[in-house]
């Protein structure tokens, strides 16, 4: 999967365009999350992803869970389907 011009502006705080960006600062993805996102939505696995990264995979871990807080999702699965739902992959 490709990643979205979506998944950037959500990356950059353009999420709330008419919100106070400081309110959902919290909210904003990291360009190593994202990283991580687009390896899940390519059906890597934690291995895969912290090796093609050059992190450990306890790294990968760490960004998944705070790539599920953020996003208020349990499972991986819930990252990349609501990535979908949003518009950031195809």
């Amino acid at each position: 999967m490709t990643k979205h011009p979506k998944l950037s502006s959500y990356q950059s705080g353009n999420k709330f365009p008419d919100e106070n960006p400081k309110l959902h600062s919290e909210r904003i993805l990291s360009p190593r999350e994202c990283e991580i996102i687009q390896g899940l939505s390519n059906d890597q696995n934690v291995k895969m992803i912290a090796s093609k990264l050059h992190i450990s995979p306890f790294t990968v871990q760490d960004h998944i869970k705070h790539i599920k807080c953020k996003m208020q999702v349990h499972t991986p699965g819930g990252i990349v389907a609501q990535a979908l739902r949003e518009g950031w992959i195809v």
